[in-house]
């Protein structure tokens, strides 16, 4: 499947910022206050993308950084970075 490389580097700088976390995890709205002006796409987008290819959870009001999303920031961050 083919990703535009702008919402491709936005998923993987979600997951960094994700890794970063203690515990993996972010709530939604400290998102919106520090890190929405990183992102090039919509940032709904970019959490439903995440969301459905199974890379975070959203359960309420944080994302959860999944095992899938971990493997996928590892084997994909130093290709655009």
């Amino acid at each position: 499947m083919f990703i535009a490389i702008s919402i491709r580097s936005d998923v993987i700088y979600l997951l960094h910022e994700l890794v970063h976390q203690p515990r993996g995890n972010m709530e939604l709205s400290e998102m919106r206050k520090k890190h929405v002006s990183w992102l090039t796409s919509d940032p709904r987008v970019v959490l439903m993308y995440c969301a459905q290819k199974s890379f975070i959870s959203l359960v309420h009001n944080t994302i959860q950084l999944t095992v899938l999303g971990l493997r996928y920031y590892l084997a994909n961050f130093k290709c655009l970075f």
